[in-house]
């Protein structure tokens, strides 16, 4: 079983390509917090491309995007 039925198990999905999702925002951050600059505990979470969902915290609302729902794709 791959990570992501792993964590889609048991819930209810409905499966499309890409190309066949509408109404999509594109967002880019304004810039990047450096990983010594994560702290443990703070008010936004960090989603990097760690092993951990939550990779780190930043009381900075500078890079932050509104609360909902999101797909993150990485650089790499």
């Amino acid at each position: 079983m791959s990570r992501i039925e792993e964590l889609l198990k048991n819930a209810q999905v409905e499966w499309k390509k890409l190309s066949e999702v509408q109404n999509i925002d594109i967002l880019t951050p304004k810039g990047k917090i450096k990983k010594k600059e994560y702290l443990k505990v703070g008010i936004y979470p960090i989603i990097d491309q760690g092993q951990e969902l939550i990779a780190g915290y930043t009381n900075s609302s500078e890079y932050a995007f509104e609360r909902g729902e999101y797909i993150i794709f990485g650089d790499h």
